[in-house]
């Protein structure tokens, strides 16, 4: 098998489904496309995820704090307390240890959250930096988002542009490599993309707006996560690529690589579905916090997804091993 998340269908078939809860507190547990598990306790609920940073050598401490709590965010919160596990490969210096995670501490700062604990290791059953983080948040009640709630007719939202987090890492990571192609203003433009990774706010602002679903884009880019969210919703969608802000120098690295920007990992992308009569709400309050967003189509019947490029209406494929793997493996 290839790097990558594991593909949908193996996911299902081969894990998801062995797994059968005995414990009624929990009202959601695995499932392709979910964010998060919940636990309702009383009037409260427990909201937590997990997920492992591996593609990218640089940044991998802010990541680390950005990609968990922009789970809990699909979920409609602010996380409150995050568990790391770094591993890294022997013969690692101190100082790059340190340096993981004092920009782990300084982005977790940044969104008012705690590190509450962890593991620090090394090990050579490692031979690049790996950084796994667990998140941990509450809410009141049944009042959080899932993916799987879409509903017929919805409209979707999506916030920034995809291939967001691609883009940054690949400019980061292969900085000399793209200097025939794309100027230092340019360079320096993609990087910067990693500075907007984070979701916590768009996910609160999509709770508060009545957003149906959410669910930020990670690997697979916009289609995987487009796919994943109608798969959840047991319904299809048809969106316009017209309608999708796809800046120059996601572009310009994707033309280069020969990959699909909207199939490149996109955290920093919150895709929300929502009823047609409270779009323009949740769009003009993403617009105050200064936060691009889309109305890019719609939740239809069925199970097709398309994406309809100049008229021309073309199947969105499950998702498959992200773009980013052909260029930083």
């Amino acid at each position: 098998m290839e790097s990558g998340k594991l593909e949908n269908d193996v996911l299902k078939n081969s894990i998801i489904d062995k797994i059968k809860l005995k414990n009624k507190e929990i009202k959601i547990g695995s499932k392709v496309g979910e964010d998060c598990a919940v636990i309702e306790l009383g009037d409260h609920s427990i909201i937590l995820t997990t997920d492992p940073i591996t593609g990218s050598v640089n940044d991998v401490g802010k990541l680390s704090i950005n990609i968990t709590s922009n789970d809990i965010a699909s979920a409609g919160y602010r996380t409150k307390g995050v568990l790391l596990t770094i591993l890294v490969p022997e013969g690692t210096a101190v100082e790059e240890i340190e340096r993981i995670f004092d920009d782990a501490l300084k982005q977790a700062e940044v969104l008012g959250i705690d590190i509450i604990g962890g593991h620090t290791e090394i090990t050579a059953a490692v031979n690049r930096v790996v950084v796994s983080a667990t998140a941990i948040s509450y809410g009141k009640g049944n009042d959080y988002v899932t993916t799987s709630g879409a509903k017929l007719g919805d409209r979707i939202v999506i916030s920034k542009s995809p291939g967001l987090e691609g883009t940054g890492i690949i400019a980061s990571d292969k900085r000399d490599e793209l200097k025939s192609v794309l100027s230092e203003e340019e360079l320096s433009e993609g990087i910067s993309l990693l500075d907007f990774t984070s979701v916590v706010e768009e996910g609160v602002i999509g709770r508060l707006e009545g957003a149906s679903s959410m669910h930020d884009a990670t690997e697979g880019g916009l289609l995987g996560a487009l796919w994943e969210v109608c798969e959840a919703s047991s319904l299809g969608c048809r969106i316009f690529m017209d309608k999708i802000n796809i800046l120059d120098v996601t572009k310009k690295i994707s033309d280069h690589y020969g990959i699909d920007p909207l199939k490149l990992i996109s955290s920093g992308v919150m895709i929300f579905t929502i009823s047609p009569d409270k779009v323009d709400n949740l769009l003009n309050s993403l617009k105050k916090i200064n936060v691009p967003s889309y109305d890019i189509g719609e939740i239809i019947e069925g199970d097709i997804k398309y994406l309809n490029i100049s008229g021309k209406d073309c199947e969105i494929e499950p998702p498959e091993r992200d773009e980013l793997y052909k260029v930083v493996f």
